[in-house]
């Protein structure tokens, strides 16, 4: 994938949230979508793929979220909060943050398919064009592989809430990830009619529902190695 790819999410990343701001966003990823068309890097073949998911998928997704769940809670389980806060350093997260980060990120997803079903949701004009919603959703499942071991800077929105996160984490996490399955299955109906969503960081970056479920999970498992990592430096 070319590097103006890699360029369209970062300049997201770092948007502002006033409008003035939001606006200059928008034009920049208009430029920056034209400038990866009209890449000698690009290949056009790219633009006509559409990867088909089938409901099957849903059971598969409510699945890995319990294996996640029971992997997160056998190895952090029995730390004390001081132990699940502890920073290697100041610039890396903590094992509790990385937790408080999967939360944050998820419930934004929430209302979206509440507003779809109320008949509240306005996509932007970015939906209209396939091949922006595969891109955008195929760049931020790259990017949240658990393979990855490059970091990436997070929308301010879904930062942790604080440098040292309560008490009782763990048990949030397990209570959230119930929720998170029930999301997914009163969601299906949503999926299975090729729903596009806008991402909840920014509303001009659209991928399919079905494509934010599969981001979700990779993203899980994600934080779950970066929280690892932690535990393992743990004095």
């Amino acid at each position: 994938m070319p590097k103006v790819g890699k360029r369209i999410l970062k300049a997201m990343a770092g948007a502002s949230n006033t409008l003035a701001k939001r606006k200059y966003t928008l034009r920049r990823v208009v430029v920056m979508v034209a400038k990866v068309l009209l890449s000698a890097h690009w290949n056009p073949a790219i633009l006509s793929k559409a990867k088909n998911y089938n409901i099957s998928n849903m059971q598969e997704w409510t699945q890995q979220i319990d294996e996640i769940t029971q992997k997160f809670t056998e190895a952090f389980g029995s730390l004390s909060n001081e132990q699940l806060n502890w920073k290697p350093d100041p610039n890396t997260w903590s094992i509790a943050q990385n937790i408080d980060h999967l939360i944050t990120i998820n419930e934004t997803y929430f209302p979206i398919t509440k507003a779809i079903r109320q008949g509240d949701y306005r996509l932007p004009f970015t939906a209209k064009f396939g091949f922006l919603v595969r891109f955008f959703g195929d760049q931020i499942l790259k990017a949240s592989q658990p393979e990855r071991k490059n970091k990436m800077k997070t929308f301010p929105v879904w930062e942790p809430a604080s440098s040292k996160v309560p008490t009782g984490i763990i048990e949030r996490f397990k209570t959230h990830q119930e929720t998170l399955k029930k999301w997914i299955e009163d969601a299906q109906g949503l999926a299975a009619q090729g729903q596009v969503i806008s991402s909840p960081a920014n509303k001009y970056i659209v991928y399919k529902l079905e494509k934010a479920f599969e981001i979700i999970v990779n993203h899980e498992r994600r934080h779950f190695n970066q929280a690892k990592g932690v535990y393992e430096a743990l004095p």
